[in-house]
């Protein structure tokens, strides 16, 4: 697959699914959670732009430098023709593979959450062996120097999140950070913000935890300011940075 071709599937990924049905035709969408429901469109996208990829001419490579795709005997050179003629014929296949693509991503998910219960029911978790050991920093390191902003989510089946919760909130306050942080049974979300040093340290505990280590370094959005300019949209440092949602 050419450069072209790769730069056409991260576009199929984005574009939005829904906008580009059959006119007049109601899709049937899955009664989920809003945060489930994200998590569905995000497959269906995903799912739609795998189709349309596997329809990408397999010779076109050597006869022209664009991309065209063949799908129903018809021969397609324009993005949103192949887009609204995949949507419009192929709705039912696209449901269809959604629904299954859906069903698998959670399936490890929920095997994760069953296993989840029956540790807590075994003995007590003790939330600060997951809490990195900061004795080698100092409380100057995590009050002053450069500032940086983090976004984060991580969609997982939790079976105990209070317990999550309190985890995080222990967790922020022990590297002085800031912001809020939704903790729900579909996963957790949020933005924080504090030193360099202390958002480093907070994505290794993520990233180490046995629910969150699916995460990576790169999952973590990261915006660096002044540590004045992060302290004014988060309010007094050591106000609760963590707030529970559980749905």
């Amino acid at each position: 697959m050419t450069t072209d071709d790769v730069m056409a599937c991260d576009e199929l990924i984005n574009i939005d699914v829904d906008t580009i049905a059959p006119h007049g035709f109601k899709q049937e969408k899955p009664q989920l959670s809003a945060t489930l429901r994200r998590y569905y469109s995000l497959c269906k996208r995903r799912t739609f732009g795998t189709f349309v990829a596997s329809k990408i001419a397999s010779c076109h490579e050597a006869e022209s430098p664009t991309t065209v795709w063949n799908c129903c005997g018809q021969t397609f050179k324009e993005p949103p023709s192949i887009h609204k003629h995949v949507a419009r014929t192929h709705d039912t296949d696209i449901q269809k593979l959604t629904k299954s693509t859906f069903e698998i991503l959670l399936s490890p998910n929920e095997k994760e959450a069953a296993s989840q219960r029956q540790s807590t029911e075994k003995e007590p978790v003790d939330i600060f062996s997951w809490i990195p050991d900061t004795s080698h920093i100092t409380g100057d390191q995590l009050h002053n120097g450069p500032g940086e902003v983090l976004l984060l989510y991580c969609y997982c089946l939790l079976a105990d999140p209070p317990l999550i919760c309190a985890w995080q909130k222990a967790l922020c306050e022990k590297l002085q950070l800031t912001g809020k942080v939704r903790v729900a049974t579909e996963g957790i979300n949020g933005t924080v913000g504090g030193t360099k040093v202390a958002t480093d340290l907070y994505i290794k505990a993520m990233c180490s935890h046995p629910i969150f280590k699916i995460m990576e370094k790169e999952d973590f959005k990261s915006y660096v300011l002044g540590v004045e300019a992060i302290e004014e949209p988060f309010g007094p440092r050591l106000g609760t940075p963590v707030l529970l949602a559980v749905r």
